[in-house]
């Protein structure tokens, strides 16, 4: 037997696995811390923010929104705001870069600030139909270059975020402040419409991938053209495997990212020498799990790690239920006909709506179970409030393969180590 312990919401729950579990390895070793500081005083092929900023008549920071507030965005914000003063700004617009995400709220803008908001500074949140700037351009996979105003007009333009796994822009972070971050409806949906190759999922769309990626690549194209003519700089934090801040980049847009994503890669790859038969994976607790689409990145992070159709037991608390009315609606619509949920992504592709349509593709064929405080909610698979119950729902009695446990999940990306031959 084996206490394992998974995160739910606040509380956690522990069970005695009388299962095989898996060894797991990380190389977190690699990566040496690096403060805010530090990477300011040092960034990477660019000159110093108070360099670029002198002179400039407007400095526009890019903010996550409080969906990312788990990256410590404030203390990045504060960071940079000292720097502009040093420089002699003496306004700051601060533009938070929703996305297709909600407005945000004054208290969600003073979380995400925290004291690095001066008063004579003004506080933007994007919208992706409103105050919009289109340059003319188009990508060469046809997205339109149509982004938010006051960024467009800026001087400089500093792009904050956060580096991990993300599951269609192979990694968060860098461009993704600009695309998705404060471009147009119809360019958000242009980009991701990459994620399908006619009625199919793109394979090549997927957690970790960047090089054969349509859609990171057409990201990566967007925002060399809105930077071209513009002074920018780049702060991201890399966190660790928990999901907590471990090491900052900062400098040119592009190459600080990349030194970013080999940090993430590090940090946050959890390695295995085999494939398991079926995956014990908690997102980490509140707020990975306060609803089910931000809890499916937990999903996404083991599907490496496990044999095909191998079983999957999530354990997540969901206090806000499914998440957006949008992902709801197509994971049930998934779920009754997924080549209906296919045609009515293509028609008016979200976010949401392709990553629940998505989920339940990926789970098809697999024996799956939601271990969560609020039932009401769409899974394809054993809804319940007990982990042995969903242990023989998704295992049976004479179960007698490997599992693997990922208490983490929302932090991390399981991948099996590849051996030469």
């Amino acid at each position: 037997m084996k206490s394992l312990a998974f995160k739910m919401g606040d509380d956690t729950l522990l069970w005695e696995c009388q299962y095989d579990i898996i060894n797991t390895t990380t190389r977190a070793g690699e990566v040496r811390p690096v403060d805010v500081e530090q990477a300011l005083n040092s960034p990477i092929e660019s000159p110093r923010l108070e360099e670029l900023a002198a002179g400039c008549r407007k400095v526009v920071v890019l903010v996550p929104d409080i969906t990312r507030a788990w990256q410590g965005i404030d203390r990045m914000c504060v960071a940079v705001r000292k720097r502009l003063s040093t420089a002699g700004v003496g306004e700051v617009t601060w533009l938070i870069a929703t996305g297709q995400h909600r407005r945000m709220s004054s208290d969600e803008e003073r979380v995400v600030l925290g004291e690095a908001r001066k008063p004579q500074d003004h506080v933007l949140c994007h919208q992706s139909t409103e105050n919009l700037t289109d340059t003319g351009k188009v990508t060469s996979r046809g997205t339109p270059i149509v982004i938010q105003k006051d960024a467009y007009e800026a001087d400089l333009l500093i792009l904050l975020g956060g580096i991990c796994y993300h599951d269609l822009a192979g990694f968060a972070g860098g461009r993704k402040i600009i695309i998705p971050g404060i471009s147009s409806r119809e360019s958000i949906q242009a980009n991701h419409r990459n994620g399908l190759i006619g009625n199919e999922f793109n394979e090549k769309v997927t957690c970790g991938e960047l090089d054969k990626n349509p859609v990171a690549l057409d990201m990566e194209e967007y925002t060399k053209v809105v930077l071209k003519d513009k002074k920018s700089f780049l702060l991201n934090v890399i966190t660790d495997e928990r999901g907590k801040p471990h090491s900052y980049v900062a400098g040119n847009f592009l190459e600080a990212w990349r030194k970013g994503v080999r940090e993430a890669q590090a940090l946050q790859t959890i390695w295995v020498d085999e494939l398991a038969d079926v995956a014990f994976v908690s997102c980490g607790g509140y707020p990975y799990d306060l609803e089910l689409y931000q809890a499916t990145k937990a999903l996404t992070a083991v599907y490496h790690g496990i044999k095909d159709r191998g079983g999957i037991i999530l354990v997540a608390e969901l206090r806000e239920g499914m998440g957006t009315p949008i992902f709801d609606r197509f994971m049930r619509l998934a779920m009754g006909d997924l080549v209906v949920a296919i045609e009515e992504l293509k028609k008016d592709f979200t976010i949401p709506a392709y990553i629940a349509t998505k989920t339940v593709h990926e789970l098809q064929g697999r024996r799956c179970a939601l271990v969560t405080k609020n039932k009401n909610v769409a899974f394809p698979g054993l809804i319940t409030d007990n982990i042995e119950e969903a242990a023989n729902y998704v295992l049976g009695e004479a179960f007698a393969g490997r599992a693997l446990y990922i208490p983490t999940g929302n932090a991390v990306h399981v991948e099996k180590v590849k051996r030469e031959v």
